[in-house]
Order: structure tokens, then C-alpha cells, then sequence
């Protein structure tokens, strides 16, 4: 396995880690859960080394095709047919986000499905997205380096719709 694949590896184990304690602290406030699909809409993008996990998930489900319904193309029934391989905007959703946190008022993205009966949110729960798109940018730096792809190509984001019609060399 490329190296470049272990790091994407551990930064989803590290994302499914930080999900597990959001839900088990906070069981009550979480109204996510399996059949929520409300967040998977159109026009999501992930980048190249996403698609390649992405492609592997479509592979090993079998699914040749993709249902373009005005949502997200995986869904099926409300569910995600590729959840073991979904990227990391995917992951991250529903749970307690920040941004800019080195700003002087960085924002907090939270679900509004969530959180509702406290409002709060404890800060040691956010995730940080802006670490984690730096983490996952220069992961895909490398894995375009390690498969040979252009600049350009490394830097572009892929819808996921495109998934099917694209080879690994794209």
C-alpha cells in the first residue's frame, strides 16, 4: 500500500475516533444516525486520493452505476452505499466543527439537528477542519506524487458523480 494511503488511513481513524467520543459524551444530543441523510446533498467534491477510496468502495459494493437524484449520487433508500469509504466532508458532518480557530472569531459549524436541547457545545469536541484540510491536502500531494499525476491534477477536486467515469491515471 502506498504510504500516501496509510496516512489517509490513520487521518480517518483519528476523524472515526474523534466521532465515536462526540457521540458517546454527547448520546443525547446527537440526533444523527443511521437513515439520516439530510446533509447528503449534490455537488460534494473530494480530492484524488478520496476518489481512489471512493472507487475501491463503489468496487467492492458491486454498484456499476450511480443514481443521479438530485442528492447525493450513493444514496440508496437514505443510505450511503459506500459508508466504510466515505470521504472525510462525510465523516465530518454532523459532528461539532471549527474553523479559523486562529482567528479572532473562528467559527463553529454544528449541525441543526443537533445540539438543540443544550445549544452548547464543549470546546474539547470541536473538530478542528482547518488541521484536518491541511492533513488531508498534503496527503493528497503525495498520493498524486506516488501515482504520478500532474499538478493540476493532484489540485483538482472531483465531483461525485464523476467517480465511475474515472480511472486512477485520471
Amino acid at each position: 500500500m502506498n504510504s500516501s494511503l496509510n496516512l489517509y488511513d490513520q487521518l480517518i481513524a483519528s476523524i472515526d475516533s474523534h466521532s465515536r467520543r462526540v457521540e458517546a459524551e454527547c448520546r443525547n444530543e446527537i440526533k444523527c444516525s443511521s437513515g439520516c441523510s439530510s446533509c447528503c446533498i449534490a455537488g460534494l467534491t473530494v480530492f484524488p486520493v478520496e476518489a481512489h477510496i471512493m472507487r475501491k468502495g463503489l468496487e467492492d459494493a458491486g454498484i456499476t452505476a450511480l443514481n443521479p437524484n438530485g442528492r447525493c449520487v450513493f444514496l440508496r433508500k437514505d443510505r450511503c452505499v459506500i459508508y466504510e469509504s466515505r470521504p472525510v466532508v462525510c465523516r465530518t458532518q454532523g459532528l461539532p466543527l471549527i474553523y479559523g480557530l486562529e482567528d479572532d472569531e473562528p467559527e463553529i459549524s454544528v449541525c441543526t439537528l443537533n445540539f438543540t436541547e443544550t445549544g452548547q457545545v464543549d470546546s474539547s469536541l470541536l473538530l478542528d477542519m482547518d488541521r484536518i484540510n491541511a492533513l488531508l491536502a498534503n496527503i493528497n500531494i503525495m498520493y498524486a506524487r506516488e501515482n504520478g499525476l500532474s499538478r493540476e491534477l493532484a489540485g483538482e477536486r472531483i465531483s461525485f458523480d464523476r467517480l465511475l467515469r474515472l480511472t486512477d491515471t485520471d
